[in-house]
């Protein structure tokens, strides 16, 4: 059964992790567009995620730069999500995607379809990620875990702005390892384009 809801979760945050391309654009310029998420982690793997940084417009030049955090928001199809990008050394970094089901701040859970209901938050982070060289695809020495129990809180939504707190427990894809995670936090500027794939030159 876990099994399954994790694939389901994948295929929700596939649909925002793939794009339009490395060309992918949005506001920003020159001064770009300020973003923030971090968190600690422990068990599995243990560290603090740091993803600070600005979008310039374009996601491939902005990795180029250095960590950043950008927030997408689909009202239509009633989700908004956050990505955030922790460059760690070289092409290499960690990656978390949020993608929430729901149009307002509020309390979010982990999980799809009735077992999170009215809102839930497909969440997936990704560590030693190669982001050079197009997409960012995980590879072998890439590992991914999915949250499975805690809570996120958005304190504030809106079309310029997605801002929140959150922990938990994430569990590696496909696997048992476990990590837990402390004093999230994530203040991302909406890109009204969200850009899709793009790695480091």
């Amino acid at each position: 059964m876990k099994s399954m809801r994790r694939m389901l979760l994948a295929v929700t945050i596939a649909a925002f992790t793939v794009g339009c391309g490395s060309d992918s654009t949005g506001p920003g310029g020159d001064e770009g567009l300020s973003g923030s998420m971090s968190f600690t982690y422990s068990g599995a793997l243990s560290g603090t995620f740091s993803a600070n940084g600005k979008f310039t417009g374009n996601l491939e030049s902005s990795l180029n730069a250095g960590s950043l955090t950008i927030g997408f928001r689909h009202p239509e199809n009633g989700q908004f999500g956050v990505n955030g990008y922790d460059i760690t050394s070289g092409t290499r970094g960690n990656m978390a995607v949020m993608v929430f089901e729901g149009t307002e701040k509020g309390r979010y859970t982990p999980g799809v379809g009735a077992e999170c209901e009215p809102r839930c938050a497909a969440v997936f982070l990704y560590f030693n990620l190669d982001m050079g060289g197009g997409a960012q695809v995980p590879g072998n020495d890439t590992r991914t875990f999915v949250f499975e129990t805690g809570e996120f809180n958005v304190t504030e939504l809106d079309s310029k702005v997605v801002k929140g707190t959150f922990s938990g427990t994430a569990v590696e894809f496909l696997g048992t390892a476990e990590l837990t995670i402390t004093n999230g936090t994530f203040s991302a500027p909406i890109i009204p384009a969200f850009p899709g794939a793009g790695g480091i030159n």
